[in-house]
């Protein structure tokens, strides 16, 4: 009996190996079938176009196509296709699968993506994109170097990824040139509902856009861009920072260094906010019906209340510094706001700094003519270095360092009766 049983799990051991691999290529098919679909979008048509599936491994062909008619419109005119098909090779692992894919008949984008997929859908992947260059039907040109992309997929979404370009330039058929030197854009996060919670970050060595005549040249060299999002504990709150440096630029005799921008919005009603992306970011035409829509969502994004704040923002331009940081806070309570936005005027708190160097003042004359209409109003005032204002905002009236004070409406009226 003993002799049966250990018999019993032996050829059960030898059935279960047997039929394993059988087991991961459904799991694979379905892991590819289920990626595919998660790609279509209102401009894209991705599909399966064949897969043959052995016991060891398998070999899948997915095609995707562009719906949108303008840009099939456009490819047609250069001659390119409106669709491209990718062939995968896959094997069969014990506990994941492998899989090499690379563009099909392909001459102007060409990859090679590797990827590695356990059982439950976790992936790691690396692509190595060729270097190819396109001319289109006027005779633009645009060189891609070799990129690449690496990173690591979750099932529930969560996403890390770094992406590299070396360089990239488009050489225009009036004789203007675009130059992009070494981008890397790394990310880590998952979307959350309709929102992206975590950090991407994005970074350009140079920049350079030359035109024919030489005139209004632009060059941008180091530039730095991160971006932080979260939600609460419970989810009902979105926080957003935004932090961008850029160690110099210029365009004709205009030279601007060590520009710092540290934006940030706290406490944003995450739901309301969903849904008016879920409007506004269609890019269809947005009709009567859709501002309907998108007007009580308005509301509630409001009555819960939020923060908005420009934490820093300074650079010397032409040889003088500017610095601005100022703070906006909408407390919560206030209800149908899309009926009378006026009031949110006598609510609103926060306060406003910000510094004009003398040297950017007198590369600047017209400039200079109107702080000096804010210091002649007492909104401003000047010591040796140059030009500050200081000011608060409590219950609708903005108060200035010198103690003037003035309503907060009285400062948007002129925009008021210009929009008239």
């Amino acid at each position: 009996m003993h002799s049966l049983k250990k018999m019993g799990a032996i050829g059960g051991a030898i059935l279960l190996v047997a039929c394993w691999p059988l087991a991961v290529g459904q799991i694979a098919q379905k892991v590819i079938e289920d990626g595919v679909q998660n790609l279509n979008s209102s401009s894209v048509k991705a599909e399966i176009a064949e897969y043959d599936r052995g016991y060891f491994s398998a070999t899948a062909i997915t095609r995707y196509t562009i719906t949108d008619p303008q840009l099939v419109k456009s490819l047609e005119a250069d001659g390119l296709p409106a669709s491209i098909e990718v062939v995968h090779d896959i094997s069969h692992g014990l506990v994941g699968i492998d899989a090499h894919s690379y563009v099909k008949d392909s001459l102007l984008i060409q990859f090679e993506l590797a990827t590695q997929t356990k059982l439950n859908g976790d992936t790691n992947f690396e692509l190595v994109g060729r270097k190819f260059n396109f001319t289109d039907a006027k005779g633009a040109e645009l060189i891609v170097g070799q990129y690449s992309a690496q990173g690591v997929a979750s099932v529930a979404g969560a996403l890390e990824a770094t992406v590299t370009v070396p360089k990239a330039s488009v050489n225009f058929s009036n004789g203007d040139n675009l130059v992009l030197n070494s981008f890397i854009g790394e990310g880590a996060g998952q979307r959350e509902g309709g929102l992206w919670v975590g950090q991407q970050n994005i970074s350009v060595k140079g920049f350079q856009l030359s035109s024919a005549s030489g005139e209004n040249d632009f060059q941008l060299e180091d530039l730095q861009y991160v971006l932080k999002t979260n939600k609460n504990e419970s989810g009902e709150k979105f926080d957003s920072v935004q932090t961008l440096s850029i160690k110099s630029a210029s365009t004709g005799e205009n030279h601007a260094k060590d520009l710092e921008l540290d934006f940030a919005f706290n406490g944003i009603n995450s739901q309301a906010l969903e849904q008016l992306i879920s409007i506004y970011g269609t890019g269809e035409n947005l009709t009567e019906e859709r501002m309907n829509e998108s007007m009580p969502l308005l509301d509630q994004l409001v009555e819960t209340g939020f923060g908005v704040q420009l934490n820093k923002f300074a650079l010397n331009l032409d040889g003088g510094d500017f610095q601005s940081a100022w703070q906006l806070t909408v407390p919560s309570g206030q209800k149908n706001v899309s009926q009378n936005a006026s009031v949110l005027l006598n609510v609103v708190e926060g306060n406003l700094d910000a510094f004009i160097s003398n040297e950017l003042l007198q590369s600047y004359p017209f400039v200079r003519e109107n702080i000096d209409e804010l210091l002649i109003m007492e909104f401003a005032s000047e010591d040796a270095k140059g030009v500050g204002l200081n000011a608060k905002l409590i219950n609708g009236q903005v108060t200035f360092s010198s103690g003037k004070q003035i309503p907060l409406l009285a400062l948007f009226m002129p925009l008021m009766a210009g929009g008239k």
